[in-house]
C-alpha cells in the first residue's frame, strides 16, 4: 500500500509538472504574439503617418517634398528646391544653384520643416540619419518616383511609391500587407521592394532565402525567415 501510494503521488507530480511546462510554453507563446502584433502595428502607423505627411504637403503647397520648385522662397529654413517636374526622382535635373538632382533625399527636408514630420532632416546628398529617416530596424525609407516595387507583370511601370525600408523581417511584412491590403507580395497597394540604399538589398522573389516565394507569396514557410524584407504602397 505505501508503495502504491508513493508511485501515485509521483505521477501526480508529473502531471502538475507538464502542466506548469505547458502553461509556460502558451505564456511565451502568447508573449510573443504581443510583440510581433506590436511591431506591425508600430510599422504600419510610421507608415501611414509618412504617406499622409507627403498628402498633406502637396495639398497645402500644391507640389510634392523634395519635387517642390518654390520650396527654398516658401518654407523656412529650406535651402534647396526641386525643380517642379511632378516627379520625386533620385537623378532630377537640377534648378539653379537652389536645385538638386536627389529629389528622393531632399522630401525629408521639406517635409520636417514645414511641420509634416517629428524631427530635423537636412539635405544631403548621401545617405545618413540626419538626411534620410530610418524605420525601427535600420533601413532607409524612401518616397521616389521608380519601379523599385514588385510586380506580376514582366516590369513594373515607373510611380510614386514610398517605402518601408529593408531589414524587416518578412513574418512581419506578411502581416502588415494581410492588415491594410490584400496579403499578396506582388499585387495590390503594398508590395515587395528591393530597395535598400547602400546597404544589402533584399533578395528579389524566388530567389533561395528571399521574401517572396516563386507563387508571389510572402515566404513565411521557410526553414529560415528573411529577416532583411521591404515594402512600397503605391501612391
Amino acid at each position: 500500500m505505501h508503495r502504491r501510494r508513493k508511485n501515485g503521488a509521483t505521477i501526480i507530480e508529473l502531471a502538475l509538472v507538464l502542466l506548469v511546462i505547458g502553461l509556460l510554453l502558451a505564456g511565451a507563446v502568447l508573449g510573443q504574439n504581443l510583440v510581433t502584433n506590436s511591431q506591425v502595428r508600430q510599422i504600419i502607423a510610421e507608415h501611414d503617418q509618412l504617406q499622409s505627411a507627403v498628402l498633406g504637403f502637396q495639398d497645402r503647397f500644391r507640389g510634392l517634398p523634395g519635387d517642390y520648385a518654390d520650396a527654398n522662397a516658401n518654407i523656412e529654413r529650406v535651402q534647396y528646391a526641386g525643380n517642379g517636374n511632378g516627379r520625386v526622382e533620385s537623378s532630377a535635373v537640377a534648378l539653379g544653384t537652389s536645385g538638386v538632382s536627389e529629389e528622393d533625399v531632399l522630401v525629408w527636408d521639406h517635409l520636417s520643416k514645414a511641420g509634416f514630420i517629428l524631427g530635423t532632416y537636412t539635405f544631403d546628398p548621401l545617405p545618413s540619419v540626419s538626411a534620410v529617416p530610418r524605420n525601427r530596424f535600420g533601413g532607409y525609407i524612401d518616397f521616389a518616383f521608380d519601379a523599385t516595387y514588385a510586380s506580376a507583370a514582366p516590369s513594373a511601370p515607373m510611380r510614386h511609391t514610398l517605402k518601408t525600408g529593408n531589414q524587416i523581417p518578412v513574418d512581419l511584412l506578411a502581416q502588415m500587407d494581410h492588415k491594410i491590403d490584400d496579403g499578396t507580395a506582388l499585387a495590390g497597394a503594398l508590395r515587395f521592394s528591393t530597395h535598400a540604399r547602400g546597404s544589402v538589398a533584399p533578395l528579389p522573389p524566388g530567389a533561395p532565402g528571399a521574401c517572396v516565394d516563386a507563387a508571389g507569396r510572402w515566404d513565411t514557410t521557410a526553414a529560415t525567415l528573411s529577416m532583411n524584407c521591404g515594402a512600397a504602397s503605391l501612391l
